[in-house]
């Protein structure tokens, strides 16, 4: 029915399939707190800040 070759080839993607779904779980659990981690403000600074108004001399 199939080349042996295909049969291997079926094989192969089975294998990684079943590894990438273990993959899957594991980042669902583990990539949210990584994300947030990475985004957390670590650094905290004062900077200064000028203000100008500027006001017309007719009003």
């Amino acid at each position: 029915m199939f080349a042996e070759s295909e049969v291997r080839q079926l094989a192969s993607e089975m294998s990684h399939w079943e590894k990438r779904v273990v993959q899957f779980d594991r980042d669902l659990r583990e990539e949210p707190d990584r994300i947030r981690d990475f985004y957390k403000v670590r650094a905290q600074r004062v900077e200064p800040v000028g203000l100008v108004y500027l006001w017309p001399e007719t009003n």
